[in-house]
């Protein structure tokens, strides 16, 4: 039977209605310690929360969507959505999606889609402040982190914060024949204003921060002993350019089938802009080279993923490599240093006992592959015993090798 336009449409619609708050009881136990719920002392760099930062903020949000696709013709189908948030501390937006499905032939097909986005800040970002001991650049330095509202912040000309905002467009191809398919998708995602939380301010920079922490760092002034502060703030505009390759093909054997799959991950974000609010603090300090390495090469930009999955009916058993691509990165003023690239191998097994009982089991990082050790560009953290480094690595680092068993029942 051929589809015409309008014989077939699907929609649906959704809403949601959201509460936040945080400590909106003013409890004295989330602010301060006494008696024998003092930490115990040793090398803890937080000494707690003050009084004095204490905060009762709520947020009430709602929101609305609807979603209907239709095909236009037997082999177009068209889907198209909208959703409408209002935040009572972030005003409202209207966000919208279409797709596109083409049929070419039985076994190809193409899509594609285009969507706008938009988060809030979340409650932690716009509320959070602490005072805590940190590194800087080798040396222990107290560290205030300022709410983005508060007068401090304002002082030094930052913005409240506001939503990030995204567009994101993607097409791909599909092509199926037989045990054999495989799936091509290419995307791009430019996201505005992301929530950055900054480099440290401090003396030295200019003379209107000089001038900030002479107010201030006065015996029982705000900042009194402080050498450095830090805020959320929108900070930057960033661009990714992403594709995925997923390879699937089924060979049927005499004792059951096995399951081929080759997939390839490339994932590329740089940072196109540095945008801050602030005229008094540079860009160069909100936003730093370390950071922007972080972002832009502290994840493996490539990932291929290869497996079999041997499956006789009650019993399965998968085998699979995954290689991680090259990160980059540079913490608490350490030299830049790149971790290689590295290949895992996993070995598990299922067995469907009943309906009921499943067991499962399985070796993961059997070759027992760690991270490349930090080295001399990890000075001075690596005399100290911290061998590879924590900000960003491969693949995580857990504890090498790994076995594990699981038991599951369903009632």
């Amino acid at each position: 039977m051929n589809k015409k336009l309008g014989d077939e449409v699907t929609y649906a619609r959704g809403d949601t209605l959201c509460s936040e708050s945080v400590n909106p009881t003013g409890d004295p136990l989330m602010t301060s310690c006494s008696g024998g719920d003092i930490t115990t002392p040793g090398m803890q760099g937080f000494q707690g929360y003050s009084p004095a930062m204490a905060t009762d903020k709520d947020r009430d949000s709602f929101a609305f969507y609807l979603d209907t696709e239709v095909f236009l013709t037997e082999d177009l189908l068209v889907a198209a959505a909208l959703r409408y948030e209002d935040y009572d501390d972030f005003g409202s937006t209207l966000i919208g999606k279409l797709s596109a499905h083409l049929s070419i032939t039985e076994n190809l097909s193409v899509r594609g889609s285009a969507s706008t986005g938009y988060r809030a800040p979340g409650m932690q970002q716009a509320n959070f402040t602490q005072r805590s001991i940190s590194l800087d650049n080798g040396e222990l330095a107290d560290l205030v982190t300022l709410r983005p509202d508060d007068a401090l912040a304002q002082e030094l000309e930052f913005d409240t914060l506001k939503e990030e905002e995204s567009t994101n467009l993607s097409i791909g191809v599909v092509y199926s024949n037989g045990n054999y398919s495989t799936t091509l998708d290419v995307y791009q995602i430019n996201i505005d204003d992301r929530i950055a939380y900054s480099g440290n301010i401090q003396r030295g920079i200019n003379s209107d921060i000089d001038a900030f922490f002479d107010r201030h760092t006065n015996a029982g002034g705000a900042l009194d002993g402080v050498k450095n502060v830090s805020l959320f703030t929108n900070a930057i505009d960033t661009e990714t350019f992403g594709l995925d390759w997923v390879n699937q093909y089924t060979q049927e054997v005499d004792f059951g089938n096995v399951v081929y799959e080759l997939s390839y991950h490339h994932n590329d974000t740089e940072v196109s802009n540095i945008n801050t609010s602030s005229s008094i603090v540079p860009n160069a300090t909100i936003y730093d080279a370390a950071q922007t390495l972080l972002i832009e090469k502290g994840q493996p930009q490539d990932r291929v993923t290869l497996s079999a999955m041997v499956d006789l009916d009650t019993w399965s058993v998968t085998g699979r490599m995954t290689h991680y691509g090259e990160v980059s990165t540079a913490s608490y003023g350490t030299l830049p240093n790149t971790w290689s690239a590295k290949s895992l191998f996993d070995v598990t097994a299922q067995w469907h006992v009943t309906d009921q009982i499943d067991l499962s089991g399985g070796i993961l990082n059997l070759t027992d592959e760690y991270p490349d050790e930090w080295g001399s560009n990890g000075a001075p953290f690596n005399e100290l015993g911290f061998k590879y480094g924590w900000t960003s690595f491969p693949f995580s680092l857990a504890s090498g090798r790994e076995y594990y068993v699981k038991a599951t029942y369903n009632f």
